[in-house]
């Protein structure tokens, strides 16, 4: 009986980094191991948390106001958000106008405008 329980903890030792020390270096390794696991656990669920986001912060996020560039649709007869591209050429335009404090239409095509603070789930 005795000689099994040393046989079984000179294999827990081999397990570790070699099965000298009656076997205290597979328990330590062992140890170590769960350790490990355990932190790269946090981590995985901490990198979750930052992923999904907690409900309150994602309603934050939805509650936030945007200054949207928006086209006039002739057959929705409804204001349309407008490309991101188109947003930014135009709203640069926009803030050219207004630093120079002139009203020059003829630069900013007429059916778009800046609408009022909207809100909307996108940055």
């Amino acid at each position: 009986m005795f000689f099994m329980m040393r046989r079984q903890r000179k294999d827990a030792g081999a397990l570790g980094r070699g099965g000298c020390n009656n076997g205290r270096d597979g328990a330590t390794a062992a140890m170590l191991v769960a350790e490990r696991l355990k932190q790269r656990r946090k981590r995985e669920m901490a990198v979750a948390a930052r992923l999904c986001g907690s409900r309150c912060w994602r309603q934050q996020k939805q509650q936030r106001h945007y200054r949207v560039l928006v086209k006039w649709k002739e057959e929705t007869q409804l204001w349309v958000r407008c490309s991101r591209i188109v947003d930014s050429i135009i709203s640069d335009t926009y803030l050219l106008l207004e630093r120079e404090t002139c009203t020059d239409e003829e630069r900013v095509p007429s059916e778009y405008r800046m609408s009022e603070r909207v809100t909307t789930d996108d940055p």
